[in-house]
Formats: C-alpha cells, structure tokens, sequence
C-alpha cells in the first residue's frame, strides 16, 4: 500500500552504539521552532545493551524506533525515509544536534528558493568537540565554495555538505536510489554529487544549522573509511571517465590529486604502526597504481609514479627504516626540493603520532 506524502518533515536519526550523544541529539529534535511531524530513530545493529538504553529511551521520548542488522549509517537512513510518509527528511547523525532553528529554517529556504528541479537545501554548521564546546561558528564556507555550480568541484574537493545540515526532498531521494550502502564513509558526497548529476537543484544557506561533532572515534578515523574511500575513487572513475576529445582528464586532475596522498598516508600510518591493515592498505596503494599506469594521461607524471613504484615494490620493513631516514636532515631537504613536501608533512605527523603513543 503506498501512503500519500504528506507536505510535512521527518527526521531520521542513525544509531549505532550511540548512547553517549542519542538523548542530546533527540531533544534537539523535539526543540524544534518548527516540529517534526515523524522522528525514526534506526538501530544499525547495536550491541544489546546500547540497544536496550535506546528502547528505555523509548519510554520517556515520542520517537519510532526502528531496527536492523549493522549495514552503515547509509542502509539505516534508507530504512527510516521508506518509513517516512513526510514530503521532505532531514538526517541527524547520533553525535550531532540541531539548532533550535533548523528545521524552521531550511523550509523557508524551501518555500522561498526551491524551483522545479528541487532537491534538497542545506545549511552552515557550528564546529566542536565531543565535550560540545563550539570551536567554530561557520564550518562549510571556510572549507568549500557554496554553492555547488559545476560537477568538477565536487569531484576535486570534499562537499562539506552534511546530511545532518540538510532538507531533502523524498521523492527525489528516492528517485536517485538514495545512498549507496555498500559506503561507510563519502555516501554523503556520493548522494549529494548524484542530486547534481541527475539534474537536481540545490539551496545553500549561509546560516549554521547544525553542530557537528569532530568524533575522533567515528568511521572516518577507521579502517572502514579507507575501504570506502577507495571504493569511492573507484566509483568515480566508472561513473565520470576521462573526456580525451574534450581534454578532461577526471582522473589526472582531479580524482588522483585529491586522493592519492590519503590512500599513501593510510599506507604509512599501518607501515609505522604495524597495525593488522599494512597488507590491505598496500594492496590498496597497488591497485591505485594499476589505475595510475594504466591511464594514458598520467604518462608525464613521474614524481606520483616513482612515489607509487618505491611505496609499493619495496619490503615494508626497509621502506619504514628509509622514511624514517627521510625526515632527518639532509635527507629531508632533499625530499622537499623533490617535490614530496606534501609526503615529509605526513612522515612528520605519524612519527609524532607514534612518539606519542609510546609515552
């Protein structure tokens, strides 16, 4: 039976062992200027006692809770909008909290800018920590330009736009498939830069909607993010080959630059800490210089190819004893004068990282 959308909006909350941040981010909800007509809370798989204080959350709080096994914050958004019988969603992520004005204010973007290709309108977001104290009053403007005006940016850079700042139209959401949920990590760029393929619009408003929690224990500083990542990057070059006769080279320009020095350093964060992913996150570094060889267009670029050559073809444990020769004077003046500032920064930063570790 399918259910007439109502002209109202939802909210979809993510959960996943999240029982430190949930009640903070659900009373944000329920703060409201304008309310929420539907609010789904989706267990992504807890362990039993964090799913047990979220159905004891259910007692005191009016939410539907809704359950599944653990597929990623994607698969659960995806669960709560086919539940949903609201014309638009909005997302929160378990560690973050809405303004009190949020949902107020992304409809009367909506109602004021929104055409007939609308697709979802998002906002600017306070910055802070996991204690909650806000670090910055406007993230997304200092880090991306808004709003998005060509395929290209999205493609080069981060969006920094969060499901967890945003209003999304159902039927649209639907009608690009909503996120891909084999992503744990960049389903957001990967939803938002489909809406802009498929031809949807987007508003972009300059005021903060949203605190975003920096949560150093979140997927993006875990081993699932540099496996998305990668899927991702692979994503991308099926979805927007190079344009020879046009002379856009996607993958050269943009792709390669934006993430071949985080897939280099995933590589040497394992090579230093010795950690259970140092094979798969080499085979990674390989199978990016599969890609790198086999495009025509990177034949010029020998200072990638001879960093790809040494970090893959080399033994592991004599390529940590050259990298930590590497950042020693002179060896890392010469390593800048190379070309490879970008690589001796992060040599630096995981030697220092591992420094600390061991005190």
């Amino acid at each position: 039976m399918k259910f007439k959308k109502l002209k109202t909006v939802s909210v979809v909350i993510p959960y996943y062992n999240g029982s430190h941040y949930i009640e903070r981010a659900l009373k944000s909800v329920l703060n409201q200027t304008v309310k929420a007509a539907e609010i789904f809370i989706v267990d992504d798989g807890s362990n039993e006692t964090e799913a047990a204080f979220l159905r004891e959350l259910a007692k005191s709080y009016q939410f539907t809770l809704l359950t599944k096994p653990n597929g990623g914050q994607g698969s659960a958004r995806n669960l709560g909008v086919k539940s949903s019988k609201a014309e638009y969603v909005c997302f929160l992520d378990q560690d973050d909290y809405f303004l009190e004005w949020h949902i107020e204010h992304l409809l009367s973007v909506v109602k004021k800018q929104a055409d007939e290709r609308f697709g979802f309108a998002y906002g600017d977001l306070w910055r802070g920590n996991e204690d909650g104290q806000v670090l910055q009053h406007s993230t997304s403007v200092r880090h991306a330009v808004h709003p998005k005006t060509d395929l290209y940016m999205q493609i080069k850079d981060d969006m920094h736009i969060l499901p967890s700042a945003s209003i999304i139209k159902i039927s649209a959401f639907l009608e690009i498939g909503g996120f891909d949920e084999r992503f744990m990590g960049y389903e957001d760029d990967d939803l938002f830069i489909r809406f802009f393929a498929a031809g949807y619009t987007s508003v972009f408003s300059t005021r903060p909607v949203t605190f975003w929690t920096i949560n150093k224990s979140s997927t993006s500083y875990s081993i699932k993010m540099s496996r998305s990542r990668f899927t991702y990057v692979k994503k991308l070059m099926e979805s927007f080959p190079d344009d020879i006769v046009a002379g856009q080279f996607i993958f050269r320009d943009l792709i390669l630059p934006r993430f071949m020095p985080t897939i280099v350093n995933d590589y040497l964060r394992s090579l230093f800490f010795k950690d259970a992913y140092l094979d798969e996150n080499r085979g990674r570094l390989a199978e990016l210089r599969s890609f790198f060889l086999q495009n025509q267009s990177t034949k010029g670029q020998k200072r990638k190819k001879f960093a790809l050559d040494i970090a893959t073809s080399i033994n592991p444990t004599i390529l940590r004893a050259l990298l930590k020769l590497a950042v020693r004077f002179p060896f890392s003046i010469l390593l800048k004068a190379a070309g490879y500032e970008v690589l001796l920064k992060g040599l630096k930063r995981i030697l220092f990282e591992l420094k600390e570790v061991k005190q």
